[in-house]
């Protein structure tokens, strides 16, 4: 007897991944608040968004905490060799590194929030980001 036609290895190994992902909620969350409490010793300040209210899929915020709209949107995913840090708002440059690398993974959202930082125009007195720049965080 041969398997349902048209599905492949690979799209087996991708709904795998997916349905661990959806599954390890709290492998998930204890990771992002692991990852927290290593980032909130840096200086960077993070809100946890866990509830089922705001999603399905555990966030954590992390932000610099001042004017500037910089932050960054952490989330876990399932890889074929564990959990790794992804930036849920980057689909082209998410990996940020392996949940056994917690302290590689910080350093990377460090370094994407300093440049995040450094590429913030300065806002003007009406509170616009400056011409062209559109987007940003509301708050």
């Amino acid at each position: 007897m041969m398997g349902r036609p048209g599905r492949v290895p690979g799209q087996v190994g991708r709904a795998v991944l997916r349905w661990r992902t959806l599954r390890g909620v709290r492998v998930r969350v204890l990771a992002l608040d692991l990852l927290a409490v290593t980032l909130e010793a840096m200086g960077w300040r993070c809100v946890r968004l866990y509830r089922l209210e705001v999603g399905p899929v555990p966030v954590l915020w992390v932000h610099g905490g001042g004017d500037a709209d910089a932050g960054l949107a952490v989330t876990v995913l399932a890889s074929r060799g564990g959990w790794y840090y992804a930036d849920a708002g980057n689909l082209r440059e998410r990996f940020l590194g392996l949940c056994s690398d917690r302290a590689g993974a910080a350093a990377a959202v460090d370094a994407r929030l300093k440049w995040q930082l450094t590429a913030v125009p300065d806002r003007d007195a009406s509170g616009s980001d400056g011409p062209g720049v559109t987007g940003g965080c509301a708050r």
